[in-house]
């Protein structure tokens, strides 16, 4: 019997969208984190899906690390990225 995948696999491999969850805007938590940060320090973000928070963080020149189970948000974590020249 075949293992179901996670739902979010799918989400991820659709194509012409980014960023299932937050329409690619960082989470309000993390906006309202990074304000009582010091600048430049570096961030972890885990279970970065898609990376709409590692974006914004590194945007705000944090050194960003990012981690997630799933293979298609990596992916179309460092398509991104690799579009954006970063």
């Amino acid at each position: 019997m075949e293992k179901k995948k996670p739902f979010w696999e799918e989400s991820y491999k659709r194509p012409g969208k980014l960023d299932t969850f937050g329409d690619g805007k960082p989470s309000e938590l993390v906006v309202k984190a990074v304000a009582t940060l010091p600048k430049g320090i570096t961030a972890l973000d885990l279970g970065c899906g898609e990376g709409r928070n590692t974006v914004y963080l590194a945007s705000l020149g944090f050194k960003t690390y990012a981690a997630d189970i799933s293979e298609s948000g990596i992916a179309n974590l460092t398509m991104s990225l690799m579009k954006k020249n970063w």
